[in-house]
């Protein structure tokens, strides 16, 4: 004789976490905000904000981005070091030149 399957028309759902419950519980939006704060200082530099607008158009050699600045080669590498580090920009050498 075969078994009849049975089944439950009355179960229970598991409560629904809120997205801001599960954040909560893993930390991400600590995370999260602090990523966001970071990366929000690192543009408000009116200097850095200029030197992403000429970015923008294309890639730039530091030299030239210097000289476009109208700032010394070492504040203009200082201003890209703290871009690079939040990830806004990357960078990459071709022979003597940093683009």
């Amino acid at each position: 004789m075969a078994k009849k399957a049975t089944t439950s028309r009355h179960r229970r759902a598991a409560p629904k976490s809120t997205r801001a419950e599960t954040c909560a519980k893993s930390g991400s939006a600590t995370r999260h905000s602090s990523a966001a704060a970071a990366l929000f200082r690192t543009a408000a530099d009116v200097s850095r904000l200029k030197l992403l607008e000429r970015l923008a158009d294309g890639e730039w050699c530091v030299t030239e981005l210097a000289e476009a600045a109208g700032s010394g080669l070492s504040t203009v590498s200082q201003q890209l070091r703290m871009l690079r580090a939040e990830r806004i920009v990357a960078r990459r050498r071709a022979g003597k030149h940093i683009f």
